[in-house]
């Protein structure tokens, strides 16, 4: 901080350039520190000032700063014992022009200690009072600096000179008189000792006046600012290290001294780069001993909930490695997204394609109901339920990962406009339904580990079994039914199914049937539509052998009848859902 052979102390005060110790340390005779050793009370620097451009004083140096260019100085106040007197405080006229000093605005507040006013003048003949205060006298025991006993008010702008006028209000013992001064804004009433003499510390900003103070610096970037003094501005100037700009101070850099800037710039990159590299490395540590505590808090409410053998069968995932499988979660894996979360298409380290759903901020309140759901999921095992392969509990909301159906979802393929590739007939509208009622039945049956499930609807749904139940009380089911079914010979079967329908809809819910019952009329339908193609297509000479058991127009048909197997051509479906 200091020249090169200089101190850059002095009694525990750091003393940095232009500041110096004795005159071959500092810029010029304005930043000359002289450190005067005390036996009594050890080393102080002191700062030497002219008094009227004639005579030389000194005052204490509490604190030098580079970053608001400020020095410190501890100060004695004017003090009065009479009724009225006024007292120019004696550093009235050294803060004159030349000096590099000024009194700061906003680090500085005029204060009165004791009881009367005190004002704050530029000059002793000045009209213009530029701050004041008054002060009443209490007996009781005061903790603030709010008129009683003591009062305060703040500078409107830079001084380079000031007065200050005091007026008692009452006859006072030289042990209790009156004080005021200009102070630094973090000085309290409370710290003033009544028994010692009256020092208060005052900041005062150095500034280069002159650009040639700085222009000889070889590794100072000079900039300007401005300070209002009065009704005028007046321009100084400072150094930066062009490379670091502000961060200059923050690396302890003192771009007052030749080529600091570019050695600091040196370490300031690198402390910068060591930054970086730390906060990275912090970031990660951080991050994995988050994820091991998650996980182990994780495993010990699954063990608390559930049998060892059920928490063999869930595998955990690392959220590691779905980033891994999803591409970062990238938008184009996207698969489909809803009210409960998105999913994402992703492939494992081993090969396999899953389908991974990421859920939405889960609370701690829901939590425990997502482990039981996960840990009930795993457990299911039907040929027409999507089987789900694991989860992840590192991640800051639940990852599900199911195994991957292709060729979209059954919405998309019910509702293509491409009838040619997925004719969309009779007898494949009511295998779905057939298949999805088994599956519903198992999931409410006791073998099932899901006791019970929660249903929604929406207006829309409403509204269509609305229409469905209007069209059935009229007789009128073939004005809703779907024109593509117009022309097959299934209105038995049609009615079949749309009067079971009817009865899942009662409002009565001890009237519905169960999801074991509905499974068994679609199967029965089903089965009848057999039973009637084989009828119908039995005496047709063109199918032969096995094609005899189902033929409709070109096409021949199998079905499945118990354990006998018929093979079905034109109606089969790609694998959007699980079948076997």
């Amino acid at each position: 901080m200091a020249i090169r052979g200089c101190n850059d102390t002095c009694g525990g005060v750091t003393i940095p350039y232009p500041f110096g110790v004795g005159p071959d340390c500092a810029l010029n005779d304005s930043y000359t520190i002289i450190c005067v050793d005390n036996y009594a009370s050890g080393s102080k620097p002191y700062l030497s000032f002219l008094f009227q451009s004639v005579s030389q004083f000194f005052v204490e140096v509490l604190e030098i700063s580079l970053i608001d260019q400020t020095v410190t100085i501890n100060k004695s106040a004017t003090r009065i014992c009479s009724d009225h007197r006024q007292a120019d405080l004696a550093m009235a006229s050294y803060l004159l022009d030349g000096s590099p000093f000024f009194v700061a605005a906003e680090h500085n507040k005029l204060m009165l200690v004791g009881c009367g006013n005190a004002f704050l003048m530029s000059a002793s003949d000045s009209p213009e009072i530029l701050s004041g205060c008054t002060s009443i006298c209490t007996n009781k025991k005061v903790t603030g600096c709010y008129g009683l006993n003591c009062c305060q008010a703040s500078i409107p702008y830079y001084l380079g000179s000031y007065t200050v006028n005091i007026t008692a209000s009452q006859n006072f013992t030289s042990r209790t008189c009156p004080a005021a001064s200009l102070v630094d804004q973090k000085w309290k009433f409370q710290d003033l000792d009544p028994k010692t003499d009256m020092f208060f510390p005052l900041v005062l900003s150095w500034a280069f006046r002159n650009y040639s103070d700085i222009d000889g610096i070889s590794s100072c970037t000079p900039k300007n600012r401005s300070l209002a003094i009065g009704s005028r501005n007046i321009p100084t100037y400072y150094c930066e290290c062009r490379a670091l700009g502000d961060d200059t101070w923050s690396y302890h850099i003192n771009p007052y001294l030749d080529d600091a800037c570019k050695n600091g710039s040196s370490v300031g990159a690198g402390l910068l780069l060591l930054m970086i590299i730390t906060l990275i490395l912090y970031g990660k540590l951080k991050r994995i001993y988050n994820n091991k505590r998650k996980e182990k808090v994780f495993r010990r409410m699954l063990q608390q909930q559930f049998s060892t053998q059920d928490i063999q069968n869930t595998k955990l995932f690392t959220g590691n490695e779905l980033s891994k499988a999803t591409d970062g979660f990238n938008e184009n894996r996207i698969l489909g997204q809803g009210g409960q979360g998105t999913v994402y298409k992703g492939m494992l380290a081993d090969g396999r394609i899953v389908a991974i759903k990421k859920g939405k901020n889960v609370g701690k309140s829901r939590f425990e109901e997502f482990l039981n759901e996960m840990v009930i999921l795993s457990q299911v095992n039907h040929r027409n339920v999507v089987k789900l392969q694991g989860c992840c509990l590192q991640t800051e909301v639940p990852l599900l990962i199911y195994e991957f159906i292709p060729n979209g979802t059954l919405y998309n393929l019910i509702h293509s406009q491409n009838d040619d590739e997925f004719p969309f007939t009779w007898n494949l509208r009511l295998r779905i339904a057939t298949e999805i009622a088994g599956a519903l039945a198992y999931l409410h049956s006791d073998v099932s580990p899901i006791s019970s499930l929660q249903t929604e609807e929406d207006h829309v749904g409403v509204s269509l079994v609305e229409s469905f139940l209007k069209s059935m009380n009229q007789n009128s089911l073939m004005t809703i039914l779907d024109p593509e079914l117009a022309d097959e010979r299934n209105e038995e079967e049609v009615i079949l199914v749309a009067e079971l329908a009817q009865r899942c809809l009662n409002s009565n819910g001890k009237a519905r049937p169960t999801m074991k019952e509905t499974h068994r009329e679609l199967e029965r339908a089903k089965l009848s539509k057999v039973d009637s193609t084989i009828h119908a297509k039995f005496q047709d000479p063109s199918c032969t052998g096995k094609e005899a058991f189902g033929k409709s127009d070109t096409t021949c048909y199998t079905w499945t009848i118990a354990s006998d197997t018929v093979e079905l051509a034109s109606d089969a479906c790609p694998s959007m859902f699980k079948t076997v």
